[in-house]
């Protein structure tokens, strides 16, 4: 009986010892998935902003290409890629009300 006592004594040691550092290695594994979430959030978060500044511009250009509409469709093209040109994008259409001034 008192092998067995002493031996289970020593293994209850030994687990304690060998479980040491693994809440460590829980922190590491966290604190990895903490940054791979946040990188992924920086992402979607560019992205979303990539959108709403090309479909400013393309608005900037259908309103001044809009603005020339009566002036003729080479007229109001010319203005539309000057402003989409200096927006740093590539507007290639326009709305103007009911009528449409497409640039190709």
């Amino acid at each position: 009986m008192r092998r067995r006592r002493c031996e289970r004594r020593r293994c209850e040691g030994r687990r304690a010892q060998d479980d040491r550092g693994s809440a460590t290695v829980w922190v590491v594994f966290a604190c990895a998935a903490l940054c791979a979430v946040f990188l992924a959030l920086l992402a979607v978060a560019q992205a979303v902003q990539a959108r709403h500044r090309a479909g400013a511009a393309a608005d900037l250009a259908a309103l001044a290409a809009s603005d020339e509409a009566l002036l003729g469709r080479a007229e109001a093209c010319a203005t539309a890629r000057r402003v989409a040109h200096r927006s740093a994008s590539r507007g290639l259409g326009s709305v103007s009300g009911r009528y449409a001034v497409l640039c190709g």
